[in-house]
């Protein structure tokens, strides 16, 4: 028995439009954030501010990592919004791992993807569960980079929506 579950999250904020067609000062900060580890070595992060004239600031988490065998680093966006969202949907992934686990399946996936094709959530095969993080280097080309650690997975999206409200409030 195989089974598959997504939620799909529109990718609406993207560089290109935020600022489109914006003139005047733009302001980016960037605040390095944690590593996260996986089970083959560690993404980077930083925590982004931007802002314009026009727009109040705008904050996301960035990911950065270099896929297998290259040497060009990538990005991966999640919008303040997303991380709320994806918090949420973390949590019930969580609520729903060990029921789905008991369920012995062939195969089981269970995720919540973004727009822009990156996706975090669990695959469960052959009696052994792997959280993963799935980021897109190119527009056909995707890199999974797989937790045993569950709670270092699923804490790290909190805590940086956390950091991002504390910058939100001005500390």
């Amino acid at each position: 028995m195989a089974f598959s579950q997504s939620i799909v999250i529109p990718d609406n904020l993207w560089l290109d439009s935020i600022f489109k067609n914006e003139s005047g000062t733009y302001k980016l900060r960037d605040y390095k954030f944690e590593k996260l580890k996986y089970n083959n070595g560690t993404l980077s992060s930083t925590i982004r501010k931007f802002s314009t004239d026009n727009n109040p600031d705008v904050y996301c988490l960035i990911i950065h990592f270099t896929p297998p065998l290259e040497s060009i680093n990538y990005n991966a966006y999640f919008s303040y919004e997303q991380l709320i969202r994806l918090n949420t949907i973390i949590s019930r992934l969580r609520d729903e791992v060990v029921p789905d686990f008991q369920l012995k399946p062939d195969y089981l996936e269970n995720t919540m993807k973004k727009g822009d094709g990156n996706w975090v959530g669990y695959i469960i095969e052959n009696d052994v569960i792997k959280w993963i993080l799935r980021l897109r280097s190119t527009p056909t080309k995707f890199n999974d980079y797989e937790f045993s650690f569950e709670k270092e997975y699923i804490t790290f999206f909190k805590r940086a929506q956390t950091k991002i409200e504390s910058l939100m409030a001005g500390n």
